[in-house]
């Protein structure tokens, strides 16, 4: 006995007429599949709630399957990997007891309601219970996984978290995702371009390079003239466009030299030197770069600080 779902299709047709219709759960793919433009409303069969209606759907099947299960489903050890690659964009929550009662669900079950017609989302109980709750991103398109902690003590970090996991490769630097890169733990390589276009190629080309690094290393783009502190705090000359890479655990910065088109492969080679100690770290210590946001004094003419040419 196959099982019906009630779908309301709202198609557009060559001539301005709106057609309704229901159909099966397997006609959903071939429908969704030939029709440009499409808007989906579905009633699960004996169930009093229906789905939000969605537009553009990334995958029909995988849509489907969203919506059969639900919001944020109980995970476990036997069926946690094959959840994370269910789905393009993947979060899971590894809640500790010491999280139970602050709120930390009900954010990210509030999170996966509004966004659960296009991404995936999860709990499972953390191994270690005593430590802080941990979010893991699967983004399978680009092969990405990323996982931040600092969830309870910063109440917009789930929401900045989540849009630099659905973001571009290299994510941009705003006003809500800066504390992620400035104050977390994890190593960061800034690429400062002051022309958004610039910035967005720097990220489309970085794909491969991001995925190789990302466990240890995280990418973002800075526009030097919203963030003036940013590249200030890091030492680096008012020259752009121009990588720096920044060592969390040293407390040292590794600035590179300006180049008008900085590539991949200039990046990789970047890392590298950086990795294997041939490259030398810049002679003024760092400033704490989350800690000071007021306008700096920027000398574009500064011979300051020392710069490298691995690219």
């Amino acid at each position: 006995m196959s099982l019906w779902v009630r779908i309301a299709i709202l198609a557009l047709f060559s001539v301005p007429v709106w057609g309704w219709s229901h159909v099966r759960a397997a006609e959903l793919q071939e429908l969704l599949s030939t029709r440009d433009h499409v808007l989906v409303a579905y009633c699960i069969a004996r169930r009093a709630k229906c789905m939000t209606i969605t537009e553009g759907l990334d995958s029909p099947a995988t849509f489907v399957k969203r919506s059969l299960r639900s919001v944020v489903p109980g995970l476990g050890a036997d069926n946690i990997t094959e959840f994370s690659s269910t789905d393009d964009y993947v979060f899971v929550l590894h809640l500790t007891d010491a999280d139970a009662g602050k709120g930390l669900y009900k954010r990210f079950h509030d999170l996966a309601t509004a966004f659960r017609d296009r991404y995936s989302f999860g709990v499972i109980p953390a191994k270690e219970q005593d430590g802080a709750s941990t979010l893991e991103c699967y983004n399978n398109l680009d092969e990405v996984q990323r996982s931040t902690q600092n969830l309870v003590e910063d109440f917009n970090s789930l929401k900045s978290f989540f849009e630099i996991c659905t973001s571009r490769p290299v994510p941009e630097m705003t006003r809500e995702n800066k504390k992620y890169f400035t104050e977390g733990t994890k190593n960061v390589l800034y690429y400062f371009g002051s022309h958004s276009d610039d910035r967005e190629r720097f990220s489309s080309s970085l794909r491969e390079t991001v995925g190789k690094h990302i466990k240890d290393l995280e990418f973002v783009t800075v526009d030097p003239v919203a963030f003036p502190e940013v590249p200030a705090n890091v030492g680096l000359k008012w020259d752009f466009p121009a990588i720096v890479l920044q060592d969390k655990s040293r407390e040292l910065v590794f600035p590179s030299e300006k180049n008008e088109y900085i590539t991949a492969d200039m990046v990789e080679n970047f890392v590298r030197s950086f990795r294997d100690g041939s490259s030398g770290p810049s002679f003024r210590n760092p400033v704490e770069i989350g800690t000071k946001d007021e306008d700096p004094k920027v000398d574009i003419n500064s011979e300051e600080v020392a710069t490298h040419d691995e690219l």
